[in-house]
């Protein structure tokens, strides 16, 4: 359609101009005919004639299609390549700063935690370290909160993160308070400062015939006055001494979670005991 269009106003683009030298030529004055220059005589009804000569001009001349479908198709093939210029650019960026593909995404979130990425500082995966860290916050927290006014409720929360084969889980709860506050644990029941992960270690048990042979070792930094070290029987041989000592004498102890994942996928505490600094050389 667009080319019917401007073969119809070019063709009266024609036509009003040679009305208007039409016009113009009435006005003009007569000359003597030159007779070297041979005139067109060319009116309006010569030039209507030519539309009756328009069928018999092969419609190829006047239409062609094909030219619109080259100049689609070249457009849309200019398009394609730019489109792809464009992938390969996104990729080379994508290599250069390492960002995971979204294959690579859907792989590591349907694996399990041998083939998850490592946190750099320890030698389990990122998921891992992070469920224990949500079990160990909730516990600390909790007797931090609890631990002086409501020791049993820190110590029945404490039972809800053990497996069933560590022997706390289904001791008497006010029984089994009573022997952490008369022992090396009492420092957990809301006497310590504050405390600190430092170090998170994976431990297959090759010889094991349980399928749930992976365990973590987690040791975390509780630390608290001098004094109240001595109060809550730990003993001088269990503390870490500060290389420089503060005005609060603050010194701390290390403690060994161990965890162990089940079928579920859950991670539940086997045990926890305390670990001396090595003695001196």
């Amino acid at each position: 359609m667009t080319i019917f269009k401007t073969l119809l106003v070019s063709l009266l683009f024609v036509y009003e101009t040679f009305a208007y030298t039409n016009n113009i030529k009435l006005n003009k004055k007569q000359e003597f005919p030159r007779k070297h220059i041979t005139y067109v005589n060319l009116n309006r009804g010569n030039f209507l004639r030519l539309f009756s000569v328009i069928p018999f001009i092969p419609i190829k001349y006047i239409i062609k299609p094909a030219f619109a479908e080259v100049t689609k198709d070249k457009t849309i093939e200019e398009l394609r390549k730019e489109a792809l210029n464009i992938i390969d650019i996104i990729e080379v960026q994508k290599n250069t700063i390492n960002l995971p593909s979204l294959k690579a995404d859907d792989r590591s979130a349907n694996a399990n935690d041998t083939n998850d990425t490592n946190d750099i500082s320890y030698n389990v995966d990122t998921k891992t370290k992070i469920k224990i860290d949500g079990v160990l916050s909730n516990i600390m927290n909790d007797f931090k909160k609890y631990g002086t006014i409501d020791p049993v409720k820190s110590i029945s929360n404490l039972q809800k993160y053990c497996s069933t084969t560590n022997i706390i889980k289904h001791k008497n709860t006010r029984g089994l308070t009573a022997s952490f506050q008369d022992g090396k644990y009492a420092l957990l029941l809301g006497k310590f400062i504050n405390y600190e992960i430092v170090n998170y270690e994976k431990n297959i048990d090759n010889d094991s015939d349980d399928k749930n042979n992976i365990y973590y070792a987690v040791d975390m930094k509780v630390s608290a006055e001098y004094k109240t070290m001595l109060q809550n029987s730990i003993q001088f041989n269990d503390m870490y001494y500060p290389s420089k000592r503060d005005n609060n004498n603050l010194c701390y102890i290390i403690y060994r979670w161990s965890f162990k994942k089940y079928e579920d996928a859950n991670l539940y505490l086997e045990g926890c005991f305390l670990i001396p600094p090595p003695p001196p050389q």
